[in-house]
């Protein structure tokens, strides 16, 4: 499962989504796809990628639950397996983490 892990985390695009539901800590809280922080990117690049490569990604490895009619993420029933990785890459990545706050 490690190996898995370090591959989900092996892209931006997908650290991002992670990030920003590892921030927005609360089990069970919903962020709108349009609503993750993707200024960085070509939007429409983003969007082609985000819907057909690293959302259904992400949620088939069960670390968010994407909503495709919604358009929403949240936690996953496998994030709290991944949060101690992500919570130990944060600072590497100059990202806060829970125990910052």
């Amino acid at each position: 499962m490690q190996d898995e892990w370090f591959g989900l985390l092996s892209n931006d695009l997908r650290r991002t989504i992670l990030f920003e539901l590892l921030e927005r800590h609360g089990e069970g809280e919903t962020i709108a796809v349009d609503e993750l922080p993707m200024e960085e990117y070509d939007p429409r690049t983003a969007q082609t990628l985000l819907y057909h490569i690293h959302l259904p990604r992400l949620d088939s490895a069960g670390v968010i639950s994407w909503d495709r009619d919604e358009e929403t993420v949240e936690h996953g029933p496998q994030f709290e397996d991944l949060k101690p990785l992500l919570e130990a890459t944060a600072p590497l990545l100059d990202l806060p983490t829970e125990s910052d706050e």
